[in-house]
């Protein structure tokens, strides 16, 4: 799929635009530190930075949300093809007209 799909494009051929787009997530994805940290590779292996980093706890509320429901529903969760899924709250529910 042509990356300009997801800029509103209906095209189906890849152009220009599509290709260069390609190339840069190629070198961002390349640029990334490959311990899946989230970092950029220049400054997690650099050794004038090894003091710059330091540790804190956060809580990722959607993972959190996710895994009290696997808990809260776990014998529900038992029958095939069953599955946890997660609702923006902050938007109408879709029946709501």
């Amino acid at each position: 799929m042509p990356p300009t799909r997801f800029w509103g494009s209906q095209g189906e051929e890849w152009g220009p635009t599509d290709l260069i787009a390609a190339q840069a997530l190629t070198l961002v994805e390349d640029a990334k530190c490959p311990c899946g940290c989230g970092g950029w590779t220049d400054e997690c292996l650099d050794p004038d930075l090894q003091d710059m980093w330091s540790p804190h706890i956060g809580t990722h509320y959607r993972k959190a949300a996710l895994e009290q429901a696997k808990k809260d529903h776990k014998a529900e969760l038992e029958e095939p093809g069953t599955y946890v899924y997660l609702r923006d709250d902050r938007l109408p529910a879709p029946d709501a007209g």
